[in-house]
This record gives C-alpha cells, structure tokens and sequence, in this order.
C-alpha cells in the first residue's frame, strides 16, 4: 500500500521517495489503519492482527479496570476495538508518530474521571510495553473507555418504581409499555400492584406511578398517569425522574463529603508555596493519622508526573491507585497561589480513598472536579472562613 501511494505521489508532484520514506509511510498506515472486519472478529483471531505481546497488555489492562475499578470491560465488540487501538498506539509510540487530540483538555475537565481511568491505564501501558504516552493519546484511551462506562452508570441510576393500577382491560401492560419505551434507562419498574393495601408493605420505592388517586402517602412522590399515556404523562415523569436523581445525588453528596473531610484535615494558607511542599504537608498528615502508608507521598508525585492534577485554579493530587487503609479528602484554602507546575492554585484537595470505597469515589469525583473547574467558584470556596462554611458551599455547589 505504501508503494502504491508512494508511486502516486511521484508522479503527481514529480518528486522521488527514497526507501526510508516509503518505510515510514507504511509505518504510517500500519498505525491508523486495520483490515480487520469487526463482525468475524473474535478472541481467536484478533491474536492474528494485534500479535500474543499486545493482547496480554490488553488483557491485564482490562483485568485491572475490573479489580481496582469495579468495572466490567470485557465485552466482545469493545474487546477487539479497543485491542486494535492499543496496538496502533504501541506502534505509534514507536515509531515517533504519538497523535495529537483536539479534545484533550475538554475531555479533561468534562469527563475527568474517565481520563483519570485512562491515566491509571496509560500508566500500565508504558511499564508494560516499554512506551512514552502523551496526554492526548491518554484522552484517546478515555475515547474508548467512554461508552462502555457509561452504559454501566446507567444502569445503576435508575430511579426504582412501582406502579399502581387496577387491573382491567391489560391497561397495566399498556402502561409498562409505555414507560419501557420512554424510560429504559431512567426506571426500574419493581413491582405492579393491583391493590392499594399492598402499597404500604413496599420497600425501596423512588417514584409511585398510579392510575387512581391514593388515599395515604406511601413513602415516595406520586405521579397520577392517565389510562393511554401521552406526551404530557412522559414529560411529567421525565420531570419527576430528574428531580429524584438531583436530589439523591445532593443527599449521597453531603453524606460522603461530611464523612470524608475531617475538621482536622481541612487548612487555611497565607504563605506562598510550591506544589512538593503542599503535597508533603499534606501526605504526612494523612501519615500521623494511620489513613496512608509511608509511600502514599510518592504515589501522589508518580501520578502527577503522568498528566498534571491541575483543574482551572484548583489541583486535585491522588495517588494511581485506591491503596488507602481509610477513606479521606484534605482540604488546603490558599490566600496566596500556590505554583504547581506551569499554574497557580488557590484550592488544593488531596483525595485518598481505600478499594473498598470504590462507589463512593466515583460518586464524588466528576461532580467534584465540575465545580472546581470553575474559576468563580473556586474563589468562592478561597473566600470561606471556616470549615463549616466550605462544607456548606462546596456541598450547595455540587448538588
């Protein structure tokens, strides 16, 4: 192929490719380009394309996100894509050729905890393939961790449901139709009950979508939907489904802020310092207290190597991986900035969380770093005078 466009270009442009630059053309191709037909590919073959080296590094990249991550990767079609695109990146990296991605800092501050997923993976990658890996095709990483991700986040933000109605005429079944067609990704539909008895024994419920009017309050907002739901049925629960997350969301939010910032671990600055001595501070205190080991400092320094923490003018320093014995976020309020690599911060928050609190982590961490992202709000964070008042805001911000 490379010969061929190579001959091509000769004769438009009337030059002459020597060897090597026919070479680096096919090391071009090879690099961005597969014949593999994704519909006949399986785990047998794709061995063929991406060679025994490359897919054990998939593998172990793969059994990593489901050990340390809680996350399931393992589904065919993204097995073989995402197989292919670590194999073009291994000869990318190579061969000199790393890709440039326009959507890098974007994808950094809109989706941060995919990319930090992907730093985590970036950084197996080059111990295991003996690679450098750029930011940008860090973000490609996260490109390709996105979709899978978020079809498991969907799943666990279904807002459980029962639904009441009297059954005559199959109008139940019409309804759960109806709500399936609409809301498979928002509802989870427990139970259908035919009498309104059976209402006060249900546990768990988040929304009651009835066809009578109730006589008792049971515990959960209730939605009268008429017996041939419309546009107007779907655009009220669509409301009440958006209210029901936000405000779970804001509850679950203050809940693990609270029992994660420590008055002890929450500072006031008005010295000018650098990054390594933030860090330092910050490390040791978690130290005396028996939260991290003596290696959680240099953890904290080998992630920020990879891709720095910097959010607009707030850092968020962790260590790689969930290692903690306890769960924790200390908090550094700076009057003066603090200089961290080529920014300057006024906001520091070090989050260290152990593997058992996995769920939390990823509860906490994208709405955390959506408002610190935010230059107007970190200032007003800077602005607060005491703990309180930080939980306070931080807490009214995030919800």
């Amino acid at each position: 192929m490379a010969q061929t466009i190579a001959r091509e270009l000769e004769q438009h442009f009337a030059v002459e490719l020597d060897a090597t630059e026919v070479s680096e053309l096919a090391l071009l191709l090879a690099s961005r380009t597969t014949m593999l037909d994704y519909r006949t590919a399986n785990r047998e073959n794709i061995v063929r394309f991406v060679g025994e080296a490359c897919l054990d590094v998939v593998n172990e990249m793969i059994e990593d996100l489901k050990e340390n991550a809680g996350i399931n990767l393992s589904e065919h079609e993204f097995y073989v894509r995402f197989a292919l695109h670590i194999k073009n990146l291994i000869v990318r990296a190579r061969t000199g050729g790393l890709s440039k991605n326009p959507l890098t800092q974007q994808i950094k501050t809109s989706c941060p905890l995919l990319y930090d997923t992907a730093v985590v993976e970036a950084d197996l990658l080059q111990r295991r393939a003996g690679i450098q890996i750029n930011d940008d095709e860090i973000a490609y990483i996260a490109f390709h961790l996105g979709s899978t991700l978020e079809t498991q986040k969907q799943l666990t933000n279904k807002v459980k449901a029962v639904l009441y109605c009297p059954s005559y005429y199959n109008i139940d079944a019409k309804i759960l139709l109806f709500l399936n067609r609409h809301f498979e990704d928002d509802l989870l539909v427990t139970n259908v009950v035919t009498d309104e008895g059976d209402l006060a024994h249900l546990q768990g419920a988040e929304l009651l979508i009835s066809t009578v009017p109730v006589n008792s309050y049971y515990g959960a907002p209730t939605y009268l939907i008429s017996i041939v739901p419309g546009e107007t049925d779907r655009l009220q629960i669509r409301h009440m489904v958006d209210d029901i997350r936000a405000e779970k969301r804001r509850r679950a939010l203050r809940e693990h802020l609270e029992n994660l910032i420590e008055p002890g671990l929450f500072e006031i600055n008005s010295a000018r310092l650098q990054s390594r001595d933030v860090i330092h501070t910050m490390a040791e205190r978690l130290v005396e207290r028996g939260y991290v080991t003596d290696e959680f400092e240099q953890q904290v320094l080998e992630r920020e190597k990879l891709s720095s923490t910097v959010y607009g003018s707030c850092a968020i320093p962790h260590a790689l991986r969930m290692a903690s014995r306890r769960s924790s976020i200390s908090i550094m309020l700076s009057r003066m900035p603090i200089s961290w690599g080529n920014a300057n911060v006024n906001l520091v928050i070090m989050l260290s969380f152990s593997k058992s609190d996995q769920e939390v982590f990823y509860e906490v961490f994208d709405p955390l770093v959506s408002v610190l992202s935010n230059r107007e709000q970190v200032a007003a964070l800077v602005k607060t005078e005491t703990y309180d008042a930080f939980i306070s805001r931080l807490c009214e911000m995030m919800g």
